[in-house]
């Protein structure tokens, strides 16, 4: 495909039908006595008397932030959201407001079943964030490779891999992930993201296309890394926000986007986030 194609590709794609090591862990959140959460990467050996590790943060591998202990309140190496243990003992203290349909569906387990009801979304979404976050690495025809939640069902267009939850968010809209490449522009990584954010912003729909969070462009091995998160109209209507990265390398560029409901974005944040950080291309891997 070429990349003028691509480009449009990765636009429209929200309109498509479609072990731990050395005490490490895929995923992880610290609840600050705040209320405030840090989502990232730490296992057992990241936790000490005075400080906690996190590790790869916001999407941007290799990133570290350190936590002093006094500061927290609760933590889980191996979850992305608050768990029923947290809830257990802190029901009622100040949380982040995107964690609510959590609290609120714990809340309703612990009263027990009603009969005249039946299981609400958000006790799906519960459910679905307790479950092993990531399945095994899989390939793709983006010429990378890279980890999705299990039990997400895939299938290819026009060379774009595409990734899909088997359940609608709350809004009724099934998070998904796109992975695709082109062959790489002579241009240099930093004239590339331009181009690509003019083409984004011209293809939305309304002209509607706005970074919320623009990341460092990042220098690796081989090439440059782009991590961004972005808000769109989709050609439905819906305003859709993404988690994108975009991998320069010499002889192509990758690309990665994770898609939800701007209303469902911040739950489905931390699953996004561990698979942008499993994606792969194979020049890397040389």
């Amino acid at each position: 495909m070429r990349a003028d194609a691509l480009m449009i590709a990765l636009a429209l794609a929200p309109a498509l039908t479609v072990a731990a090591l050395a005490g490490r862990s895929d995923a992880g959140i610290i609840v600050l006595d705040d209320g405030a959460t840090i989502v990232g990467k730490f296992g057992p050996a990241d936790v000490g008397p005075e400080e906690v590790v996190v590790r790869s943060l916001e999407g941007e591998r290799g990133s570290t932030m350190k936590v002093e202990r006094r500061r927290v309140r609760w933590l889980d190496p191996a979850a992305f959201a608050p768990t029923d243990a947290y809830f257990e003992r802190h029901l009622e203290d100040p949380l982040e407001r995107r964690w609510e349909p959590l609290r609120q569906a714990f809340i309703a387990r612990r009263r027990g079943p009603d009969p005249t009801t039946t299981p609400t979304l958000d006790e799906d979404l519960a459910e679905l964030l307790r479950e092993p976050p990531l399945g095994e690495p899989l390939p793709t025809a983006a010429r990378a490779t890279l980890r999705v939640p299990r039990g997400w069902v895939n299938g290819v267009e026009d060379q774009v891999t595409m990734f899909v939850s088997r359940r609608g968010g709350p809004t009724g809209y099934p998070p998904r992930i796109h992975v695709f490449s082109a062959e790489a522009p002579r241009a240099g990584a930093a004239d590339q993201l331009v181009w690509v954010t003019e083409r984004l912003r011209a293809l939305a729909a309304d002209d509607r296309y706005e970074h919320e969070e623009l990341f460092r462009l990042r220098e690796v091995p081989g090439g440059a890394d782009q991590v961004m998160v972005t808000r769109s109209r989709a050609r439905d209507g819906r305003l859709v926000r993404a988690l994108r990265k975009i991998s320069f390398r010499g002889e192509r560029t990758y690309f990665f986007a994770a898609y939800a409901d701007a209303r469902d974005f911040d739950q489905e944040f931390g699953r996004f986030w561990a698979s942008l950080e499993s994606f792969t291309p194979d020049e890397d891997l040389r």
